[in-house]
């Protein structure tokens, strides 16, 4: 049994990053109000997701972390059209990554 392990990875530099994301509002019938559905896109791992978090996955996936200049294209802005925007969702290297393992929480006590 594989053991889950939590951690915290961000740019070492801080930097604001936009995920990619693709949402669709439902209207049925039977529903009071719209039904909201999102999914979060995913590219493959970049090499520190790979050695870390997913060694043990033969096909690693991460988030699609969108660079600066590609959110217009991903928002549909301008000229984009859905190749395009599917264009930007790329692995995401070359960042000063940093990785450290979540502290475990406390277990709630038993009363």
């Amino acid at each position: 049994m594989r053991r889950s392990v939590s951690a915290s990875i961000r740019a070492r530099a801080f930097q604001p990053r936009g995920f990619a994301f693709v949402w669709r509002r439902f209207e049925i019938s039977d529903l009071p109000a719209p039904m909201l559905a999102c999914v979060q896109a995913t590219v493959p791992a970049n090499e520190l997701i790979r050695r870390t978090i997913k060694s043990q996955e033969d096909d690693p996936r991460m988030p699609a972390i969108l660079e600066d200049d590609a959110w217009s294209t991903w928002l549909g802005e301008g000229d984009a059209t859905p190749a395009t925007a599917k264009a930007v969702l790329r692995t995401m290297e070359g960042v000063n990554w940093q990785a450290a393992p979540e502290p475990k929480r406390p277990r709630p006590r038993k009363p």
